[in-house]
């Protein structure tokens, strides 16, 4: 396992830049396109270009590793389809919010396995800081309404269904499969598991779109989301510590709520600042370096 630098952590600030502004483009697609048809186009768009990379680079397929795969790829596909329904009952800013709550399953899954990495006190205050900045952050002024509350739980699900997609890659030989192959797993048993949502809600689309904020939306998460960005990622958490690079993604909430008050006029509350500011200081606790007694228990 590679030790993390500025470089590494900076790249996976960008990435929850993006991440983030995804749940916005989501969003701002839902009037023409419908959730499940959102999400069976961005990943069944996004496979079809990961193969055609897969061919391009003359990668060889693990065939070894269909198990951890299929598995790491309906978790993905869950993970999905609780986020797009949830963006049709809540905020984007509190759905991001709670989806970014996977650091926590990955933290403490990477804590219990043998040879995973063990957190020490100094990351555990780090952890419990973000923790705290992010409850914070959805306490005060929480959403009355049945369907926001569901939203968010749906949202919540997801970000535990996140952190046990990125045990599973870690946690198995898929750890050591090329990550475009890592990433077509997850794309294509997503788009089996849209293709299912689409039916079961009996979704349609009623035309073509007419606004081009819907076709930059699809461009956005097809290409750049789906198709580049998880493909950095799976590349990163096989090389890096998963759990350190989980919690770095605790920033990204904290985009959405500034992307979802300056793009959706979402409420800016007080709570919203002092979180983040608790996130940010849990984020650099946890990326400095761990105690020299808990890396010799790891290594």
């Amino acid at each position: 396992m590679r030790p993390t630098n500025v470089g590494v952590i900076g790249l996976v600030m960008f990435l929850c830049f993006t991440w983030a502004y995804q749940q916005i483009v989501i969003k701002l697609a839902l009037p023409e396109v419908g959730p499940m048809t959102q999400g069976a186009i961005r990943n069944g768009g996004a496979c079809l270009l990961a193969v055609g990379f897969l061919f391009f680079r003359r990668i060889v397929w693990r065939h070894d590793v269909n198990g951890p795969g299929l598995l790491a790829g309906f978790l993905f596909g869950v993970e999905f389809v609780l986020i797009y329904y949830a963006l049709t009952l809540t905020d984007a800013s509190r759905a991001t919010l709670m989806i970014y709550t996977s650091p926590f399953v990955v933290a403490i899954g990477e804590h219990l396995r043998a040879d995973g990495h063990k957190l020490d006190t100094k990351s555990w205050i780090g952890i419990s800081v973000a923790f705290l900045g992010v409850a914070l952050t959805l306490g005060p002024g929480a959403p009355e309404s049945r369907l926001a509350l569901l939203g968010d739980a749906l949202a919540l699900c997801s970000g535990i269904a996140w952190g046990a997609t990125t045990l599973v890659i870690k946690g198995s030989r898929l750890r050591d499969t090329p990550a475009t192959q890592v990433l077509i797993y997850q794309l294509a048993i997503a788009t089996v598991v849209f293709g299912i949502g689409i039916w079961i809600s009996t979704e349609s689309l009623s035309g073509f779109p007419t606004q081009p904020v819907t076709y930059w939306s699809l461009g956005f998460q097809v290409f750049w989301v789906a198709s580049l960005s998880y493909g950095i990622w799976f590349a990163l958490i096989q090389r890096y510590s998963a759990t350190t690079l989980s919690v770095v993604t605790f920033i990204t909430p904290l985009f959405g709520v500034g992307l979802g008050i300056g793009l959706l006029g979402e409420t800016l509350r007080v709570p919203h600042i002092i979180g983040t500011g608790l996130v940010a200081f849990g984020i650099v606790l946890v990326s400095l370096p761990r105690s020299r007694s808990v890396s010799a228990n790891v290594e």
